[in-house]
């Protein structure tokens, strides 16, 4: 009584990926763990990830290089300014 008059196919769970589903988990990683206006070096990012401070430097300097963050200064890093 109480069920759908249509019953329906299973919904999906999710749309589409974005590019950033195609990240690397470590890279994933990496780039959540900023928050707004926020600049974080190679060791807070190797604390907060728990990543050796030598991935996060390769990390951050190839998320650098795909846009997902950008250089605040010599090994430092923050999200990308919006133009």
């Amino acid at each position: 009584m109480l069920g759908p008059l249509h019953p329906q196919g299973e919904l999906p769970l999710r749309g589409d990926d974005s590019r950033f589903d195609h990240l690397r988990p470590e890279l994933r990683e990496i780039r959540e763990v900023f928050q707004p206006r926020e600049e974080l070096s190679a060791g807070e990012l190797s604390s907060r990830t728990g990543q050796s401070i030598v991935s996060c430097l390769a990390g951050a300097d190839e998320l650098c290089e795909a846009g997902w963050l950008e250089a605040a200064g010599p090994q430092l890093w923050r999200l990308p300014g919006r133009p």
